[in-house]
């Protein structure tokens, strides 16, 4: 079991990163600087229940939209899965799990009756690590 570290109870994370992007436009004629702004998030949080050994991880981007012409999009994107691999003697090589997968205004394309642009969906997966 991981104690917590010298950032508290963030230290038990096998990782966390944040990271803010200036967005720009490459397309032709676009105009020179940035048009909107995306914060990132990406983690992984091990949990143990019994003798048995869990994963938490997964990604989010937020689009700001804060551009003249620019929409917001949110997109979500958190991993569930149990370590197969530990129950057969290899932790850390194979799990099993699901994943979900939300996203609202798909490509910064505002969601309407006409046009559905907000996607929700669960996957299974399943994870080799080599």
């Amino acid at each position: 079991m991981r104690k917590a570290g010298l950032l508290g109870r963030l230290g038990k994370f096998n990782y966390v990163q944040l990271n803010l992007y200036a967005r720009n436009d490459l397309v032709p004629g676009a105009a020179n600087g940035f048009h909107d702004m995306q914060v990132s998030m990406v983690a992984s949080y091990p949990i143990e229940i019994g003798n048995q050994q869990f994963l938490v991880d997964g990604y989010f981007d937020w689009v700001l939209g804060i551009g003249s012409e620019e929409e917001w999009s949110y997109h979500l994107n958190p991993q569930i899965t149990w370590d197969a691999g530990a129950a057969s003697g290899h932790p850390g090589k194979f799990y099993v799990g699901v994943e979900v997968d939300l996203w609202w205004n798909k490509y910064q394309i505002p969601n309407s009756p006409f046009f559905d642009t907000n996607q929700a969906a669960v996957s299974l997966l399943l994870k080799y690590h080599f």
